[in-house]
């Protein structure tokens, strides 16, 4: 119980990583659409000569421009102005001296990285840190650009941070107080992910590593020579510290991204068993690409894969059991309103492709769990999912816990 709800808290990627790159990797037009080219110019003129009011070309132009990119995914965008201030501001920070990337996630100020060579380096911030206050005060729920104003200064002064760290070295350290605690005697491990939208995708392979002997943990694939990295166990962590301990993965729709990055790892290399309710299937890297000193494409450069191969992108991860969360007295309200990835108008399709009822099945009654809110609340079970999980590992013996359920 005391592992899951820590391991809840481990930080993994995020909903949308953004990576900086430059124009010079942008694909150069092909000659062939010289056609398409022209028909958009025929439009161009023809608006500018017959509509009923008239139009100037910037309004045309961006509309031209946000057309394309609707027409690709729901992540891509184009980004000037204000608009791109901001961005800039969550990314580059701009703390004149700090060194510091950053993102607002829940009320909180979280690092995406630090400037090599920087103070915040320097000062061992890590991606994935959250600066909960500033010079002893604490700024969580404030808005980002105020707590980005108050680390700005000049050069010389200097401001104290207070650092949060979720993510692996949290999850290894209640590791070491369960084992002192249980006085060495641990049957099981429950790793909680459920809800949890991502972090670093640093701290995904780090998580990942360290419950993994050997293999890959997971890759990215793009268009570009530069997209297609691939990262392994055993390069942050030696060894498993479970030892091989039969372990389980809750997940459900709000698990994304870098959680389904190791929720996928440990699933392809069976060393758990993954429960609860298919995740969200965010699987794919945004790009920011600058155009100019004053405009970017956000695009969507590269997808995730799973060790298997499996994209993460709109199919999500699918439980090897499917365990609906029955505690919830609200379940069937919320289950017409939630949202994965799937459901997003104009999602980058599964590269592989998937029939539209392998990411429906989830909702379908399963005979097996019938019971009531009430009636779980009567046995005094709060967690359904939690409950289920546990019950698994008391009755599953160490030598086929990681068997893949099927």
């Amino acid at each position: 119980m005391k592992f899951a709800a820590l391991a809840r808290s481990a930080a993994l990627v995020t909903a949308v990583a953004l990576i900086p790159a430059t124009t010079a990797s942008m694909a150069q037009v092909d000659g062939r659409a010289g056609a398409e080219f022209s028909k958009v110019l025929g439009v161009y003129q023809r608006i500018k000569a017959s509509y009923v009011d008239p139009v100037d070309d910037e309004t045309l132009m961006r509309g031209m421009i946000d057309g394309m990119l609707a027409a690709l995914d729901p992540h891509s965008g184009y980004l000037d102005g204000s608009d791109l201030q901001r961005l800039e501001t969550m990314i580059d920070g701009n703390y004149s001296g700090l060194g510091l990337s950053v993102v607002a996630e829940d009320g909180a100020v979280k690092v995406i990285s630090p400037f090599r060579g920087s103070p915040a380096d320097i000062a061992g911030i890590k991606a994935g840190d959250f600066i909960t206050h500033l010079d002893g005060r604490l700024i969580v729920g404030q808005e980002l650009d105020e707590s980005v104003a108050q680390m700005r200064g000049r050069e010389g002064t200097s401001i104290q941070l207070t650092i949060f760290r979720p993510g692996r070295d949290d999850v290894f350290t209640a590791w070491e107080e369960m084992k002192a605690e249980a006085t060495g005697r641990i049957d099981g491990l429950v790793l909680d992910l459920r809800s949890n939208p991502g972090g670093s995708l640093d701290e995904a392979v780090a998580l990942s590593d360290l419950f993994l002997t050997e293999g890959r943990i997971v890759s990215q694939r793009g268009r570009a020579r530069g997209e297609n990295i691939a990262y392994d166990a055993e390069t942050v962590f030696r060894g498993d510290i479970a030892g091989g301990l039969p372990m389980v993965v809750l997940i459900d729709a709000g698990s994304a991204s870098a959680s389904e990055i190791v929720a996928g790892a440990l699933q392809d290399h069976r060393r758990a068993v993954v429960m609860g309710e298919r995740s969200f299937g965010k699987g794919s890297v945004q790009s920011l690409l600058p155009l100019g000193r004053d405009a970017a494409l956000k695009l969507t450069t590269a997808r995730y894969f799973t060790p298997s191969g499996h994209s993460v992108q709109e199919g999500g991860i699918d439980p090897d059991i499917t365990v609906p969360q029955l505690s919830d007295p609200d379940l069937a309200k919320r289950a017409r309103f939630q949202m994965r990835e799937s459901d997003l108008r104009g999602h980058l399709i599964n590269e592989i492709g998937i029939e539209d009822d392998a990411v429906e099945k989830d909702a379908r009654d399963d005979p097996r769990f019938q019971q009531t809110a009430e009636e779980l609340e009567e046995q005094g079970i709060e967690d359904f999912q939690l409950h289920y999980a546990l019950q698994t590992l008391r009755r599953t013996s160490p030598m086929n816990i990681a068997a893949r359920a099927k």
